[in-house]
């Protein structure tokens, strides 16, 4: 059952989505299936994993989006 921790660190930015399709591999491999309080823990982490990436990659992003507008955004010299 090491797969998963060791899935995880694959990437460092989506852990979570590595490591459940891990567990859920191991699951079919050994034909088990999750109790419902399980798949909705699974969903509500998917959730917040989601919303962090998008976070994280926005705020890595941000500064290049700004620069390149900046740098195309007409100034009253060029319009003059």
């Amino acid at each position: 059952m090491d797969a998963q921790q060791i899935t995880q660190r694959t990437c460092g930015v989506c852990p979570i989505s590595h490591g459940l399709a891990s567990v859920k591999s191991q699951e079919e491999a050994y034909g088990i299936e999750a109790p419902k309080n399980a798949q909705l823990i699974r969903n509500i982490m998917m959730a917040g994993d989601f919303i962090q990436n998008n976070i994280t990659h926005f705020t890595i992003s941000l500064p290049l989006i700004l620069s390149m507008s900046l740098a195309y955004w007409p100034t009253a010299a060029m319009i003059a």
